[in-house]
């Protein structure tokens, strides 16, 4: 059986003989091997072998090393699309046993069970994981592995700590912290073994190591854990046997048993008692405490711990009083600090007065905005009215995981931090209370009546803050968190900032204070500033980088910022923006996780409510809840009733989630379906003579109510070129026809851009009526470009040509935008003719309003080619079908017929006529289009009518065709 080794130098067993294996084969099956049991495409396999640098033709190195990989290893490497499957079971990997010794671990029922698997997974590691294999692929699973092997590690010691085997593991424990000695919490489960060993001294030797070594490499105390568990050593405290942080009982004795004995045979017979060292333990235990000097052992030796135990603990020092403290502990401002003017007036704005109850700030925002910089310049501006203190308060796993040894899922318990805080406030280590709530009791006390800055940053729960609210008026507590900490309002007064990205200005003037004047100027320097988004750690990241490549182009730098700017890091500072989302993404609730990456799919950066819950398949109810805790998270942005919008940032993160959906071309046909119906439904309202097929989805994924979708129109209007794009780069050529179809005849004024697309899919069908509506959409589009003319010509012409037989809006629409334009270019025969053919597509009794409109224009035509008379008589004509159309609503007597073709007032009383609901809608409809039309081109360009200055602007106001036409 085929056997892979994982957990130390990488092996592959087959028969029980070693296989070899060159380097770049070893590589394949660790990468392979890795992902047991799932299919690699070829392209991962190619960025995991080689990373940004692969070799020429790297598809046939990959077929190639399959190849020999297959005659070595045999059918367990299977070719399966879109790449390649290493078909083991979890047993034939060293890997797959270890996390299945895990999981049993977690499951057992007692603690020796637990104890008994966590060490037959420890003992499949033979090393260094991953050991001889350099694929750039494998990095992060090297660091994932080698964390599991140290969390294996901790819950083994705390297993064998709670089954009171101090003695058996404090060797292990010793090699553990060597290896490791930043990781604290194993320098907690060590300390524990050597007190219970009745080793105080090594004990508290080992905590005076860490503590130096946290200050010399990091600049970082010890946790406030093992902080306590060093004064409780100190102290002699005994508690319950198997708690972390505790110190445990002596063996299988009482503990008020154990010290009433020891204090009754008294040191020398304690020194008898304690636990052999044997020689490994001996040497583990120098490798990792350093020789003390003299001065050392004298501290040591006279220290109460270490000396001969008082006969009762009530005969301890009785502690000095609390002295008064004023902390200031405000970090020092970022440096570069631009564009957050309105952000600070706000927050000076909220301080309370000196009788305001009690209230909060919190300034939330997605993480790499700077809402950490922004409150911290803020908080050194206003120190003066907190005298006395300013505290300031990490509650966040992120930023204390960028030191050694850190564990960034760890987030500070409550009476960690008001531990943290009463040290700050002067009270000394061995005075700490030991409960929670003794320490909230203990703050409240402290901070009555005084007036205290607490800047808590990075808050993760509301129950992280509850405890630290200031008792009294006066004090004020200020929270940045990555989520809106929604429920706080419940219980507190609460005022809330949400920090946005940077504005231009402010992002170009960020950038240009980094990187230098000189250096951002040029072609290309536009585009760097506008990939970051106005996100101010993107915006350092990129600007640490470009100064630092002093010889590199800005449009080369835009490029690589176009491919990957949210995972822009520089050395010595892992952040980016990716892993600051990443985390608020790691948040949320499954569902609401699937909603973002679900809403990544969609082709516009923004979608109303009804879309979101056609999207998930859900109702609009189930979809507002979803979307709240999005908002709540600062992944999506509420910017209207019902309208929701992504940052670019967000957005490309959300693309990326939607990437990875195993059911993402469901979602997909979700997004067509739902744009159809929507547009189809406005297209029935405006065109209801056309068959527009029925909405099959449920009432409430309807965008809007009743018979006005005008509003769900504008909203959507930014959004439809790329939505019209998007369909048709699917293939899916008769969906992208009916979408544009259905928004050209929901709103002609469709950018000029959702039409070449309706073009493009209509060619495709190969429909000669469908070829021509495309045409006659996009032609009268381009009408609204002067510098559009030509090809505006060329489309109508098309048009006209491929609806010579058909009678309707769109046939009327391409001849008369055809006889316009050709008219505005003294092309009068060919007008007239366009404009003759635009009058038989249409029936005076069917469309009179519409037919007048046509009627003028040939009209005007007429007259321009010197048949007056015949032009005169049109435009009586014209007129007597408006009133009939209106049914008296029409004022001819504000029309002179000396002057018919005034376009003023004419237009005007026929804009006014469109509100009439005489006339039916398609006539209404067509009518406006043409009016329109005939506006864009100045068809009636007549001299103006002279009218005094009130009458001009109401004119002018009574020309702008709302949507209505």
């Amino acid at each position: 059986m085929l056997e892979i080794r994982l957990l130390g130098p990488v092996e592959a067993w087959a028969g029980g003989d070693c296989v070899p294996l060159a380097p770049l084969e070893r590589d394949l099956v660790a990468i392979l091997a890795l992902s047991c049991g799932t299919v690699l495409s070829t392209d991962r396999i190619i960025d995991g072998l080689w990373g940004g640098r692969p070799p020429v033709g790297p598809r046939s190195r990959v077929q190639g090393l399959v190849s020999t990989v297959r005659r070595k290893l045999g059918g367990a490497l299977v070719t399966r699309h879109p790449g390649y499957l290493l078909d083991l079971p979890r047993e034939a990997s060293d890997l797959g046993m270890c996390e299945e010794y895990a999981r049993r671990a977690r499951r057992a029922e007692n603690g020796a069970d637990s104890a008994r698997w966590l060490r037959q997974a420890l003992d499949l590691w033979r090393g260094a994981p991953l050991d001889g294999v350099w694929a750039p692929g494998t990095a992060a699973d090297r660091v994932r592995l080698s964390e599991l092997r140290i969390g294996l590690l901790e819950q083994y010691f705390e297993a064998e700590l709670g089954l009171g085997r101090h003695a058996e593991v404090v060797g292990d424990l010793a090699a553990a912290v060597s290896a490791d000695p930043l990781r604290e919490r194993l320098v907690i489960q060590f300390m524990t073994a050597l007190y219970r060993c009745n080793r105080q001294a090594d004990a508290i030797r080992a905590y005076q190591v860490v503590r130096e070594r946290l200050a010399d490499e990091l600049g970082a105390d010890p946790c406030l854990e093992l902080r306590e568990l060093h004064m409780r050593i100190l102290r002699g405290e005994r508690g319950e046997r198997g708690q972390l942080g505790q110190l445990g009982q002596l063996g299988e004795r009482d503990e008020r048993d154990a010290w009433n004995e020891r204090t009754e045979r008294g040191h020398s017979e304690e020194r008898a008692e304690q636990s052999p060292i044997t020689p490994s333990d001996a040497e583990l235990l120098a490798a990792f405490l350093p020789r003390p000097r003299a001065s050392e052992n004298l501290a040591i030796s006279e220290h109460p711990a270490t000396a001969e135990l008082p006969a009762k603990p009530e005969t301890l020092r009785t502690p000095e009083p609390i002295q008064e403290h004023h902390p200031a502990q405000m970090p020092a401002s970022a440096g570069h600090f631009f564009g957050r003017e309105a952000d600070l007036a706000t927050l000076t704005a909220a301080l309370p007065g000196p009788d305001d109850e009690p209230q909060i700030l919190v300034v939330s925002g997605a993480g790499g905005l700077g809402k950490t910089a922004l409150v911290v310049r803020w908080a050194h501006s206003v120190a003066r009215r907190f005298p006395d203190g300013q505290i300031f308060i990490r509650l966040g796993g992120a930023s204390q995981s960028r030191g050694q040894g850190a564990d960034s899922t760890e987030i500070p318990s409550a009476g960690s931090v008001l531990g943290t805080i009463l040290l700050a406030l002067g009270v000394g280590a061995d005075r700490l209370p030991v409960s929670a709530e003794e320490r909230a009791a203990t703050y409240r006390t402290l901070a009555h009546g005084k007036r205290i800055l607490i800047v808590a940053d990075d808050v993760q729960t509301v129950g992280q803050l509850l405890p630290l609210v200031p008792p009294t008026p006066g004090s004020l507590l200020v929270a940045t968190s990555r989520t809106r900490l929604t429920s706080l309002a419940i219980q507190h007064a609460v005022r809330t900032l949400t920090v946005e990205p940077l504005a231009p200005a402010a992002a170009a003037e960020l950038m240009r204070a980094i990187v230098g004047a000189d250096r951002l100027s040029g072609e290309g320097a536009e585009e760097v500033v506008r990939l970051c988004g106005g996100w101010p750690l993107a915006i350092r990241i990129a600007g640490a980088t470009l100064a630092s490549r002093s010889r590199q182009s800005l449009v080369s730098f835009a490029d690589e910022l176009a491919e990957g700017v949210d995972v822009l890091s520089v050395a010595d500072d892992a952040r980016t923006v990716r892993a600051a989302l990443a985390e608020a993404h790691a948040g949320l609730d499954p569902a609401a996780m699937r909603l973002f990456g679900q809403l990544g799919l969609l082709p516009g950066a923004s979608a109303c409510l009804q879309l979101a819950a056609a999207v998930a398949g859900v109702s609009a109810v189930r979809a507002r809840q979803l979307l709240d805790q999005l908002i709540s998270a600062n992944l999506v942005v509420e910017t209207g009733s019902d309208r929701y919008w992504f940052h670019d940032m967000v957005l490309r993160y959300a693309r990326q989630c939607g990437a990875t959906l195993p059911d993402r071309e469901v979602v997909q046909g979700r997004i067509v379906r739902w744009y159809l119906q929507a547009y189809e439904a406005c297209a029935n309202l405006t065109a209801p003579e056309r068959d527009w097929p029925a909405s099959n989805g449920p009432d409430d994924w309807l965008p809007f109510r009743g018979d006005d979708p005008s509003g769900f129109l504008r909203a959507e209007a930014p959004s439809l070129p790329a939505v019209a794009r998007w369909v048709v780069d699917t293939g899916d050529g008769e969906s992208a026809w009916r979408l544009a179809a259905a928004a050209h005849a929901s709103d002609p004024a469709v950018p000029a851009q959702v039409c070449a697309v309706g073009l493009e899919a209509a060619v495709s069908l190969g429909d000669p009526r469908v070829l021509g509506e495309a045409h006659a959409q996009l032609g009268t589009a381009l009408l609204a470009d002067p510098l559009q003319w030509a090809q505006a010509d060329i489309h109508l012409t098309r048009a006209t040509e491929l609806l010579a037989a058909d009678s309707g809006g769109l046939a009327c629409t391409a001849a008369f935008g055809l006889g316009t334009l050709r008219a505005r270019q003294s092309r009068l025969r060919e007008a007239g003719a366009a404009l003759e053919r635009a009058l038989r597509t249409l029936s005076s009794g069917r469309e009179p309003l519409a037919y007048a409109i046509v009627l003028l224009g040939y009209a005007d035509v007429l007259v321009r080619s010197g048949a007056e008379e015949r032009g005169r008589e049109r435009f009586a004509q014209a007129l007597i079908l408006c009133e009939v159309a209106l049914g008296g609503g029409f004022d001819q007597g504000r029309v002179l017929l000396d002057r018919p073709f005034n376009d003023g007032l004419l237009a005007a009383e026929l804009s006014r006529a469109l509100e009439s609901l005489r006339p039916a809608v398609p006539d209404r409809v067509l009518a406006g289009t043409l009016i329109r039309l005939g506006l864009r081109l100045r068809l009636w360009a007549a001299e103006l009518v002279e009218v005094d200055r009130v009458e001009a602007d109401r004119n002018a106001e009574t020309l702008r065709l709302d949507s209505r036409i």
